[in-house]
């Protein structure tokens, strides 16, 4: 995508936002919006990434020499090029495997409608599971990742969530000086244009930044559904709070990455605005490999792009943010890798480090929906459409969830550190998209299918302490094969994070059982899973015990896999300054660096990380 297309674009987004809404302009939305839908409907996730192999054989060509590569362009790399790039003397090149965001993907509603099943979704899937994912084909959970500008940031729910000041403050503790709360904090707020748009949330600007680049707001306008939510909660102790403050338990409505109704990725939020810079070079349609000399030095980058092989050099350092599933695999192909590992596939060893091997995810818990007697406004496309382009309504947020709640189950010993979220969706949530990469087998989506109503509603629960954790492997040595992600999501020894699912079902409940509820007449609607229900009574313990690796699978927020720590020898993959061990002039930044199950979405924590490593490379460079 071209830069004057960008600007076009932007002009023709400021000409629809600043003038009066016409026939015509819904005409164009509903069209594009249903055939989209449709396209959605009959496209094939692929399963490997050979759409990038090069199709000549030649020697390399000469893409020139930048201060600095960075590869991705997800919500670290864009961060970063932004940063990086206000040093007028330093010139970036920013290597990105998708495309530029479009109308489309600007629609928040849209992404688990269309953007999913779309070329901005790479379409992995886990290995079979044992523990979790057992309701779906083959015992595999869809793993969205995204591809283009923005990367995952395209495809997500845009949640914004710092999580748990001791999350920090354990992270810090574990070995990594710089990473404490108060270190951290700062670099969150440098980030955020923060609006309070909705009078009833609790905010504490003190925990804000206005002005930055990412803006963040509330969903509007708030269902009367998630009102119910509140006081229920209420009902049971728990009472709204700042949520991205210092105390996280309790209820909030969600803070979002939206602005005048349209996503916020971070390709949007960060990139799009400095692309006219002449020191910044935005290249998609590439995938790469790492190019290391024999000092253990990263020189540069090789990659695919328009069917032929080049090669850029990088005088100051590499840069890998590709996430927690592309940037292990980007390690491993270039030699840093497990060394038992790299045998089977014949890589030359570079650096023996334990890369991908611990894979920390969230574990959701699907299917507990409820009937009522409060419904929801039903609105046509158009009346929807004409809602977005006045910057509210549901095609504007990323998904039914308006509020969630964050508690503390018995399992999680140390005080007042939440290790459990409930997401609240009003009426019926369910999409056809996310069913069609979920793959239910029919059994199970029979117990736990939405109820297809305006007074239906959903709550999700996500564990957020995981004790389990999995690995991410090569399937070759090609960085065109799809690695092999295996989560084992509730597979601890201990079966601590299956209690915590256990102890989430019983707080829904005791959620419904609460006046507020009562008077809406809510009904849990979830059918017993037969092979569960044929052993156990229906909603015992011991049923849900069952039913539960049923109903589960990881929550799309994968850390860890190129872990930062002190020691190398205990998984630890990069230092508090991300830079990868043994390894010269290369760092890893993104969610793959987080070495703990954080009491939060990563996206918001990605964000953070990448201002901090800018300012880390500016002083180091001399320019801070």
């Amino acid at each position: 995508m071209s830069k004057h297309f960008l600007i076009v674009l932007s002009f023709v987004n400021f000409i629809i936002c600043c003038s009066s809404v016409t026939e015509e302009i819904i005409d164009h939305y509903e069209k594009v919006i249903l055939e989209e839908k449709e396209k959605a409907r009959s496209y094939e996730l692929p399963s490997n990434a050979h759409m990038y192999i090069p199709e000549y054989n030649d020697p390399p060509l000469d893409f020139g020499t930048f201060d600095f590569i960075i590869a991705g362009a997800g919500s670290t790399g864009s961060v970063i090029a932004r940063r990086l790039s206000e040093i007028k003397q330093w010139n970036i090149l920013v290597l990105e495997a998708g495309e530029f965001g479009n109308e489309v993907t600007d629609i928040p509603r849209i992404s688990y409608d269309v953007v999913m099943a779309s070329d901005y979704n790479w379409g992995y899937y886990s290995v079979p599971q044992k523990n979790s994912c057992l309701g779906m084909e083959e015992e595999r959970c869809p793993f969205p990742r995204g591809r283009g500008v923005g990367r995952t940031s395209l495809l997500n729910g845009l949640a914004y969530a710092r999580g748990s000041k001791i999350d920090y403050d354990i992270w810090c503790a574990q070995g990594n000086p710089g990473w404490c709360y108060e270190d951290v904090l700062p670099y969150f707020k440098k980030s955020e244009d923060f609006r309070k748009n909705d009078p009833d949330a609790v905010v504490d600007m003190a925990f804000h930044g206005v002005g930055g680049p990412l803006h963040v707001n509330f969903p509007m306008p708030r269902a009367e559904q998630c009102k119910v939510f509140f006081k229920a909660n209420e009902e049971l102790g728990y009472q709204q709070i700042e949520w991205n403050g210092l105390n996280a338990t309790g209820v909030s409505p969600n803070q979002v990455n939206v602005k005048h109704g349209k996503r916020q990725d971070s390709g949007t939020a960060f990139l799009k605005p400095v692309l006219d810079r002449s020191n910044l070079v935005v290249l998609t349609k590439s995938v790469m490999k790492i190019v290391i000399n024999e000092l253990k030095v990263a020189e540069g980058v090789t990659f695919s792009y328009k069917g032929r092989v080049y090669t850029a050099i990088a005088s100051k350092e590499v840069i890998v943010s590709l996430g927690a599933i592309s940037s292990p695999q980007l390690l491993m192909v270039s030699g840093i890798v497990p060394g038992e590992h790299l045998k089977e596939f014949g890589i030359p060893l570079v650096q023996n480090l334990e890369v991908g091997s611990a894979l920390s995810d969230h574990v959701q818990i699907y299917g507990l929906t409820f009937s009522s007697n409060l419904s929801e406004p039903v609105q046509t496309l158009r009346e929807q459409i004409k809602d977005y382009l006045a910057g509210v309504g549901l095609l504007s947020q990323p998904l039914n969830r308006q509020v969630l709640g964050y508690y503390q189950t018995y399992v999680e010993m140390i005080p007042n550190y939440q290790d459990l979220e409930i997401s609240f969706y009003f009426s019926n949530a369910t999409t056809f998209t996310l069913n069609k990469l979920q793959r239910w087998k029919e059994s199970v989506s029979e117990a736990i299918e939405g109820v297809d109503s305006s007074s239906s509603f959903s709550m999700y629960p996500t564990l957020l302490h995981l004790k389990s954790t999995g690995t991410l492997r090569l399937k070759s040595a090609s960085p065109f094969d799809y690695p092999l992600i295996d989560p084992k999501c509730l597979s601890d020894p201990e079966g601590k994070d299956l209690e915590t699912a256990y102890q989430a079902v019983q707080l829904v409940q005791r959620l419904i059982d609460t006046e507020a509820f009562r008077k809406i007449n809510a009904k849990l609607e979830t059918k017993p899973i037969k092979v569960c229900s044929d052993k156990f009574k229906f909603k015992s313990k011991d049923y849900w015990y069952c039913a539960l690796s049923y109903m589960s699978g990881h929550s799309n927020h994968p850390v860890g896999t190129c872990r930062m720590g002190p020691d190398p020898s205990q998984r630890d993959v990069v230092d508090a300054q991300l830079r990868v061990y043994g390894i010269g002039k290369l760092r890893v930044a993104d969610a793959s660096v987080i070495p703990l199950s954080k009491s939060s979405h990563p996206n918001a924590v990605c964000y953070m990380i990448a201002e901090k490593l800018a300012d880390l490379l500016k002083i180091e460079y001399g320019m801070l």
